[in-house]
């Protein structure tokens, strides 16, 4: 009868500690991202002459908020079945629980395990891992039946399953491994190896680069963070880049050729190197000898057999130090060796894994490389896209409209430059371009945008490249199904109450600036009609609108649209200067002569001049009018000391704008044209009071 029974203080902690960690994931704001209170202080550092108040602060922002729709169970529950599984399984084998409760603890929160568990939606990985565990831990005790059904299990529900063997392998004695060398054992594990390799694509190109991107999973994770989701994209694409598969490879062989010669020429080490080396050589191979993935790329969740095997080695040598100071009722000596242990094995992973964080940018610098090779742009520009558009967002809950505002405008953007570059240079595959007119719909139909009319056209693109792609069709019911509700929305302020109106007009006009800020210059445009239709008697959405007709050269639509104002804005000063600058700065025709375009411009002051002198008239403390009068004054020929006058009037008011760059180019101007002890008229403002010269004739010029 064995002894040793399973501590249930050990293997409580370390599944306190992964609840700790988890929870945001499962209960957290945001659905499906990780932004874990670790994840937090790598990314933003804390003070380390307060760590501890550092620490728990960002964990309490990070369990703040909870939201039981975004629940996950099935990963958690995998993973933290396993991890009681080991604890229980190294106690039953002999081990001290502070070790077995160590090498749980390593399981729970080594990055690469917290990578897998974005993935443990996925069953197979869940079933797996937690019989990779039974078979490390109950093989010496379990019957024939259940050894072979863990054999057999294991490899059916993951790749990773094909490291039962192995495991089993490191966990046995000298006087116990002949049992793992019978015809029948070796017979599941080869079968096993040979029919995923049969039923999945090798990367044979990739292969051993693959291999040595696990070793660094082991030791650093992929990513511990909320970027989890389209780190592959990254990973797969640096495997392609000069040098990168080199040096992966060579780490391959410098990790595994670490262990076999620690195996040869250790002492200490070893035994347990002896033991560890089949693990070593098997598992880093299965991510390109069976990815079940594509692109492939460095899963983490193939690091999990090593990182399984290392929290053994990590448990079963450290059980014997804390048992040996307790039996010497040293206490003290125990808990620092067991804190050493964890702080430089878990603590050791977050350590590396912080560096992680700048995944992002790394992915961004690489495809703004890319980009600056022609032949290689429009992939390049939608890679660039797709990696900002994932930022924070997990592509399941980006398919809902769920991605953050700063990201997905650049994405819009890029994408926007990207649809223009395809009729000029070399072009997207088809499916490539449905992704990108679908990935552009994602960026401008969220809560922050509202895009729908441009969305539905690049669904509807996307519809026209791939036919039988279900998906946009179904994406595009959806964006047509929201545009219905949108419309609701602006019709229903017609009778809303004067607070929801001005929310609404609000929203409005915070979506406008969204679509501006990506460069959707049109879309802006129809947010901001969209904006008077819902206020038509506020002048906001009339200002934003003219700016914007008159900003891509529609100046025409803009004076036409500040001319039909309601009659409570058409004595807004604010929207009559506004027409007043528009009128003036209207350009010429095209293809004009210099003296015509030089009449056209006297044109334009002379129609705008009598608007500046009837703002001036209404509201003389305002000083764009005058300031205007004083530019015009000196261009149209009524000279330096009217326009010094003008001035004046534009500073009196306000002396504080004499400081202004505009303003002291302007009176260097009239100052250096203007003769000493000249006198300056009298401003008086009247009806009576006559234009000024229009200027030069201006026949022959066409408005």
């Amino acid at each position: 009868m064995n002894t040793y029974r399973p501590n249930s203080l050990a293997i409580a902690l370390p599944l306190l500690l992964g609840l700790m960690l988890y929870a945001p994931a499962f209960f957290g704001e945001q659905a499906y991202s990780f932004v874990l209170g670790i994840d937090q202080i790598a990314a933003q550092g804390i003070s380390w002459k307060q760590p501890l108040g550092a620490i728990v602060q960002n964990l309490l922002d990070t369990l703040a908020y909870l939201n039981p729709t975004s629940l996950r169970l099935a990963g958690l529950i995998g993973l933290g079945l396993a991890t009681a599984m080991l604890v229980a399984g190294l106690s039953r084998s002999g081990v001290h629980p502070a070790g077995a409760g160590l090498a749980g603890a390593i399981l729970i929160t080594h990055p690469a395990a917290i990578a897998a568990v974005m993935k443990l939606d996925n069953t197979g990985l869940a079933i797996a891992l937690i019989a990779l565990v039974a078979v490390a831990t109950r093989w010496a005790n379990a019957p024939f039946t259940n050894r072979l059904a863990f054999m057999i299990l294991a490899p059916l529900a993951h790749p990773i399953g094909v490291c039962a063997w192995p495991l089993a392998w490191l966990m046995q004695k000298d006087d116990q491994r002949p049992e793992l060398l019978k015809p029948i054992y070796l017979a599941a594990f080869v079968l096993s190896f040979v029919s995923w390799l049969a039923l999945t694509p090798m990367d044979a190109a990739h292969l051993l680069a693959l291999a040595g991107q696990t070793w660094i999973n082991l030791f650093s994770g992929w990513r511990i963070g909320e970027f989890l989701p389209w780190a592959p994209e990254i990973a797969a694409a640096r495997l392609d880049l000069a040098g990168a598969s080199g040096l992966l490879t060579v780490l391959f062989f410098v990790f595994t050729g670490a262990v076999a010669l620690l195996e040869r020429f250790g002492h200490l080490l070893a035994e347990p190197m002896r033991r560890f080396l089949p693990l070593a050589v098997i598992a880093p191979l299965t991510t390109g000898l069976m990815p079940t993935i594509s692109p492939v790329h460095a899963d983490p969740a193939y690091a999990l057999p090593l990182v399984i095997g290392l929290a053994i080695l990590i448990g079963s040598a450290v059980g014997p130090l804390v048992q040996r100071a307790l039996t010497e009722d040293n206490l003290v000596a125990a808990i620092i060796q067991t804190s050493m242990a964890l702080l430089l094995t878990s603590g050791f992973f977050f350590a590396a894994g912080a560096d992680q964080v700048r995944i992002f940018q790394d992915g961004q610098v690489f495809w703004k490389t890319q980009r600056g090779r022609h032949d290689a742009a429009p992939q390049s520009r939608l890679g660039y896209a797709r990696a900002t558009l994932f930022l924070g967002s997990d592509p399941r809950s980006m398919r809902n409209g769920q991605v953050e505002l700063r990201p997905a405008l650049k994405a819009a953007e890029i994408l926007d430059n990207l649809f223009e570059s395809l009729d000029d240079g070399p072009g997207l595959t088809a499916e490539q371009e449905a992704e990108a007119h679908w990935l552009f719909s994602v960026a401008v139909t969220p809560h922050f945008a509202n895009e729908f009319t441009s969305a539905i056209k690049h669904l509807e693109e996307a519809i026209k490249l791939l036919p039988n792609e279900a998906f946009y069709a179904e994406a595009l019911e959806r964006a047509q199904r929201d545009q219905v509700e949108y419309q609701k929305v602006i019709t229903g302020c017609l009778t809303a109450d004067d607070e929801q109106l001005q929310a609404r007009r609000k929203t409005l006009m915070k979506q406008a600036e969204s679509l501006a800020k990506a460069g959707l210059i049109d879309a802006t445009i129809e947010k901001y009609r969209d904006a008077i239709r819902c206020a038509p008697s506020h002048r906001d959405g009339y200002q934003y609108l003219s700016r914007s007709l008159s900003s891509v050269g529609r100046h025409n639509e803009a004076i036409k649209i500040l001319n039909g104002l309601p009659p409570n804005l058409q004595v807004d000063l604010s929207l009559i200067e506004q027409k007043a600058f528009i009128i003036q700065n209207l350009p010429s025709p095209e293809g004009v002569e210099t003296k015509q375009r030089l009449a056209w411009r006297a044109q334009q002051r002379a129609k705008a001049h009598p608007i500046w002198l009837d703002v001036a008239q209404k509201a003389p403390e305002r000083p764009m009018a005058w300031l205007n009068l004083a530019e015009n004054a000196l261009l149209d020929g009524s000279g330096p000391a009217l326009a010094k006058a003008y001035l004046n009037k534009a500073i009196s008011d306000r002396p504080a704008l004499a400081a202004k760059g505009r303003v002291r180019q302007l009176k260097d101007k009239i100052d250096s044209q203007l003769k000493p002890d000249t006198p300056l008229p009298e401003i008086n403002l009247n009806p009576t009071e006559p234009t000024a010269d229009a200027g030069p004739n201006d026949s022959g010029v066409i408005p």
